[in-house]
C-alpha cells in the first residue's frame, strides 16, 4: 500500500479556495482598529498593536462564549463611520487573497453599525463601496452575507431582510440569522426568511453550534436554510442528519472556532470528518479570521494533520465550497473549473499522484474537468474536428434511462386494458359505445382533446379498482419501462383514485410496494413509490391521510409526495399548511406541480409547500431571475415532451427552438419524463430522440440530460450514485465501440487549448 503524500502548507496556501462564513466585525486587522480609533478618538483596551490583539484574539483554551465575542464589542467601536467599514472590507478581501481565496462570502449585521446615526442604507453602500474596490484591486469575487440576530425583535429582523433584498443586485448574495440559538428559534423570525425567500434570495442560518439539533431542524423546516452556519451537532438527529446529506445542504464548518466557542471539546472531537466520510457537504472556513486567529490555509492543514484528509479529499473539500457559493451557476461553475484545473496542475508540478482523482473521475467529470488532461501522459483531442457517428433512435433505446414521474393512471399499456376491457366489457360500458371496437378505444386514449383526455382517464381508472388490476396494471408499466431499458422508475400512485371496490388507502400502498419489490427482483432495476394527491379533487383530509402513509412507509418503498392536478397557488395551498408541516417535520421528499400558468407558483411550490422537486414549470422563461435562482440551488424540474409543454412554453420557440433547449443549457438541472404514457403515441426513446434532434444536442449534452434522472431521483445519495457509476458505465461500453468518443462535456481552458494547438 502506497503511503500518502499528505499537502504543504506552502500548497494549500496556492490552491484556490472559497471562504463562505466570515465575519467581517471578526476579521480586523488590530493595526487597522488602532489608526481607525486615533482617527475618531476612541480608546480601545490597549493601543499598542501587541498588546490589542492579546485582548482581540482568543486563545484555543477561551473560557466561555461571552469572552469570545467580546472581541467583536472592540472592533465595532470603530466601525461606526462609512469609511471604516469600507477600509476593513478592502483590507479582509485583500487579507483573503494573500491566503489563495479566489472568493469569499462575508457577512455582519448592519444594525451593529449604526451607533453614530449611520442610516441601514448607508451601511449598506459603504460595505459595498469595499466590495467594488476589493474586486478592482484584487483577483477575487467577493459577496456579503446581511446577517440579522436572534435576541432582537422580529420585526428589527424583518427590516434588516428587506435591505438584504433592496442591496441584493448589489453585491449582496444571502441572509443569515447569527446570534444565541438556545431559547431564540429561528422560526421566531419567520416573516424574515418569508419576505427574503419569496423574494428568492439564498438563506443559510447559525443552526447547531450552540445548541443541539432541534435549532437546525427550525432552521430548514421554517426558514428554508440552503446551508448551514456550523451545524455540528446535525448527528443528534439521524433522519435529519439523512435528509441534509440527501439535499446537498452544505455545513459551513469552522473547526478553530468551534473548539473555542466550546462547540466541541478539541479538534479531535470535531464531526467534520464523520460527516465528510458519510457524504455530507463539509465545507471548511474561518468565522473570524482575527478573533480565532486563522487563515483558510490553516484550517485545511489543521484538519489533514489531525484526520488525515488525502490530497484529493482536500481538493474535493475546497471544491463543496465553490459548489456551495450563493452565486450564479455561470460564475459558480467557472470559479470551480479554474480552481480544479489549478489544483490539478500544481499537483503534477509538485510530482503529487493523481490516482485517487482518476478513481473518482465521475465527480469530476461531472463538472467539466479532465483529469487525463494532468496525467503523465495527457489525452489531449480536438473535439471540434472529431466527427462523431449519429446518435440514432436505435441507439438511444439501448442506454440507460430513468424515468422519475411515470403516473399509474395513464402508463399502464395500450395492451394491457384492452386485455382488461376484454376480460369485462361492463367495466368501461358507460364510458365506450362499443367495447368489442379496439380501433375507436385506441382513438380516446389522445392528450391533444381536453374532453378525450378526461375520459381516457375515466377508462384507466375503472381498470385500477381491485387488487389484481392494481398488480397486473403495476407490472404492466414496470415490463414496459424494462424494454425501453428505464434503470430506475418513480411510479406515481394517487392512492384516492382506487377506492371504488371496497380498497383502503393503506391496502392499495401495501399492494403496490409488494408488486414494486416483486418487479424489482424480476427486472434487475430500481425504483420508488410517490403518493400523490390533486389540489382540484382532494380535499385536506385525504390529503393528511395520504401524507401520514408516505410517512409511515418512509424508507419501506416509498420515497416521496406528490402535489399536483393545478399550480401550486397560496390560495390553495393554505388549506393544506397541516399537511406540509407534517412532511417537513418528517423531512419527506416533496415533488409540486407549479409554473403551469404562473412562474410565481414555484416560488409558493418552495417556500409554502417545502417543494424538493418542481413539475412542469412551463412558464419559467418568464421569470429569468427565477431560472438563475433554480440553477444555482440545483432544483430539479421534472418536464416531459408534452402537448402542455407545447402550449404553454409556445413562444420560447421563436427564440430558442424547443423549451427544452432554453431550460437545458440555463443550467436547469430538468429531467425527462413520460406522465402519462399512454396517452402519448410515441414511447420514452422516441420521445428522448425528438428532443436530442429538435435541441440539436451535442452527445455529451444528451448524456447529461439523461444522467440528470439518476442525480434527482428521490432515492438516498449512496443509491443515486451507485446507479450513476452504473449509468455512466453501460454508456461507456454502449458508445464506445460504436465510435463515440466525446462523452462528457469537458470546459474550455485557453492555456490546455495552447498546449493542444502545439500537438
Amino acid at each position: 500500500m502506497t503511503e500518502t503524500k499528505f499537502l504543504t502548507k506552502e500548497l494549500i496556501q496556492k490552491l484556490h479556495k472559497a471562504d463562505l462564513h466570515c465575519h467581517l466585525d471578526g476579521s480586523g486587522r488590530a493595526s487597522t482598529l488602532i489608526e481607525l480609533a486615533k482617527e475618531q478618538n476612541v480608546e480601545l483596551p490597549s493601543m499598542d498593536e501587541e498588546g490589542l490583539n492579546k485582548i482581540v484574539v482568543v486563545p484555543m483554551d477561551c473560557p466561555s462564549l461571552e469572552v469570545y465575542l467580546k472581541s467583536f464589542f472592540i472592533t465595532n467601536l470603530v466601525a461606526q463611520y462609512d469609511y471604516a467599514l469600507t477600509r476593513m472590507v478592502y483590507e479582509l478581501a485583500e487579507d483573503a487573497y494573500k491566503d489563495g481565496l479566489t472568493y469569499i462570502e462575508v457577512r455582519f449585521a448592519p444594525i451593529l453599525h449604526q451607533d453614530k446615526g449611520m442610516s441601514l442604507t448607508q451601511v449598506m453602500e459603504a460595505v459595498c463601496d469595499g466590495v467594488v474596490l476589493a474586486q478592482n484591486a484584487f483577483p477575487i469575487t467577493m459577496r456579503i452575507i446581511v446577517c440579522g440576530l436572534r435576541h432582537l425583535d422580529s420585526e428589527v429582523t424583518s427590516k434588516l431582510a428587506e435591505i438584504c433584498w433592496r442591496y441584493n443586485r448589489k453585491f449582496v448574495c444571502a441572509f443569515d440569522l447569527a446570534g444565541p440559538e438556545s431559547g431564540f428559534s429561528s422560526k421566531h423570525h419567520r416573516k424574515a426568511f418569508s419576505l427574503v425567500r419569496k423574494k428568492l434570495i439564498s438563506v443559510t442560518i447559525h443552526a447547531g453550534e450552540a445548541f443541539g439539533w432541534e435549532s437546525i431542524y427550525d432552521s430548514i423546516r421554517y426558514c428554508g436554510a440552503q446551508r448551514l452556519g456550523h451545524g455540528v451537532r446535525l448527528y443528534e438527529n439521524e433522519e435529519l442528519k439523512e435528509f441534509v446529506k440527501d439535499h446537498k445542504i452544505a455545513l459551513e464548518m469552522c473547526p478553530t472556532s468551534n473548539i473555542q466557542t466550546k462547540a466541541v471539546k478539541s479538534l479531535s472531537d470535531h464531526p467534520i470528518r464523520r460527516y465528510f466520510d458519510e457524504g455530507i457537504l463539509t465545507v471548511p472556513c474561518t468565522d473570524n479570521r482575527t478573533v480565532s486567529n486563522i487563515n483558510l490555509t490553516d484550517e485545511y492543514f489543521k484538519i489533514q494533520e489531525e484526520f488525515k484528509f488525502k490530497p484529493e479529499e482536500i481538493v474535493r473539500m475546497m471544491d463543496y465550497s465553490f459548489s456551495a457559493a450563493f452565486l450564479p451557476l455561470s460564475i459558480k461553475s467557472r470559479l470551480r473549473i479554474d480552481a480544479l484545473m489549478n489544483a490539478f496542475a500544481l499537483l503534477k508540478k509538485n510530482k503529487y499522484p493523481l490516482d485517487d482523482f482518476v478513481n473518482n473521475r465521475n465527480y469530476y467529470d461531472r463538472i467539466g474537468v479532465n483529469v487525463d488532461w494532468f496525467s503523465e501522459k495527457p489525452v489531449l483531442y480536438k473535439p471540434v474536428f472529431h466527427k462523431e457517428p449519429a446518435l440514432t433512435e436505435e441507439i438511444i433505446q439501448q442506454l440507460p434511462k430513468t424515468d422519475i414521474h411515470c403516473r399509474l393512471i395513464g402508463s399502464v399499456s395500450k395492451a394491457q386494458i384492452w386485455k382488461e376491457i376484454s376480460k369485462n366489457p361492463e367495466l368501461v360500458k358507460e364510458f365506450v359505445k362499443d367495447t368489442q371496437d379496439k380501433e375507436a378505444l385506441f382513438k380516446i386514449l389522445r392528450p391533444e382533446i381536453p374532453k378525450t383526455f378526461k375520459l381516457a382517464k375515466k377508462i384507466m381508472k375503472a381498470l385500477l379498482q381491485t387488487r389484481e388490476q392494481i398488480e397486473r396494471g403495476i407490472e404492466d408499466i414496470y415490463k414496459q419501462a424494462a424494454k425501453e431499458n428505464v434503470k430506475y422508475l418513480e411510479l406515481m400512485i394517487r392512492p384516492s383514485e382506487h377506492l371504488e371496490k371496497d380498497l383502503k388507502l393503506r391496502e392499495i400502498v401495501e399492494i403496490a410496494i409488494a408488486t414494486k419489490k416483486k418487479m424489482e427482483e424480476e427486472l434487475n432495476m430500481w425504483s420508488g413509490l410517490i403518493l400523490t394527491v390533486s389540489t382540484p379533487v382532494d380535499d385536506p383530509l385525504i390529503f393528511y391521510d395520504v401524507a401520514k402513509l408516505v410517512v409511515e412507509f418512509k424508507g419501506k418503498g416509498v420515497n416521496g409526495f406528490g402535489c399536483y392536478g393545478g399550480d401550486t397557488t397560496f390560495e390553495n395551498v393554505k388549506y393544506y399548511l397541516g399537511t406540509f408541516n407534517l412532511l417537513k417535520k418528517h423531512s419527506i421528499n416533496v415533488s409540486m406541480l407549479a409554473g403551469q400558468k404562473s412562474a410565481n407558483s414555484i416560488i409558493t411550490a418552495l417556500h409554502e409547500g417545502g417543494a424538493t422537486r418542481i413539475s412542469g414549470a412551463f412558464t419559467i422563461h418568464k421569470m429569468p431571475r427565477l431560472i438563475s435562482h433554480l440553477s444555482s440551488h440545483n432544483i430539479p424540474i421534472e418536464i416531459g415532451q408534452t402537448f402542455k409543454l407545447n402550449l404553454f412554453s409556445g413562444e420560447v420557440k421563436t427564440y430558442a427552438g424547443n423549451p427544452i433547449n432554453l431550460f437545458f443549457h440555463a443550467g436547469l438541472p430538468i429531467t425527462i419524463c413520460s406522465f402519462r404514457l399512454t396517452l402519448d403515441r410515441k414511447k420514452r426513446s422516441h420521445q428522448l430522440f425528438d428532443i436530442f434532434r429538435d435541441c440539436k444536442f451535442t452527445v455529451p449534452n444528451f448524456l447529461k440530460l439523461l444522467e440528470n434522472g439518476f442525480l434527482h431521483n428521490f432515492q438516498s445519495l449512496a443509491r443515486r450514485e451507485t446507479m450513476i457509476k452504473h449509468y455512466w458505465k453501460s454508456c461507456n461500453e454502449i458508445l464506445i465501440p460504436l465510435g463515440f468518443k466525446n462523452l462528457r462535456k469537458y470546459s474550455y481552458n485557453p492555456k490546455l487549448m495552447k498546449k493542444l494547438n502545439k500537438n
